[in-house]
């Protein structure tokens, strides 16, 4: 194994990529200290031909939900 196997990288391909990102939340305020947040965010990653063999496919849909209390 020489230096260049280390990383699983073949000639020409970069770790790193410039990854277009966009979203929107939304609060809903229950009160003056608290309020529901849900988010919804899209990225796309440029991925390798090789990580979609794995299921690794460019298009990431993430959504969640939380709590925002203010404590003072």
């Amino acid at each position: 194994m020489n230096g260049n196997d280390r990383n699983n990288e073949r000639p020409g391909e970069s770790r790193t990529a410039l990854v277009p990102t966009g979203g929107i939340d939304m609060v809903h305020t229950f009160s003056a200290r608290a309020s529901l947040l849900a988010v919804v965010r899209y990225v796309y990653v440029p991925g390798l031909e090789s990580q979609q063999y794995l299921g690794v496919w460019p298009n990431v849909l993430r959504a969640g939900i939380g709590l925002r209390v203010r404590v003072n």
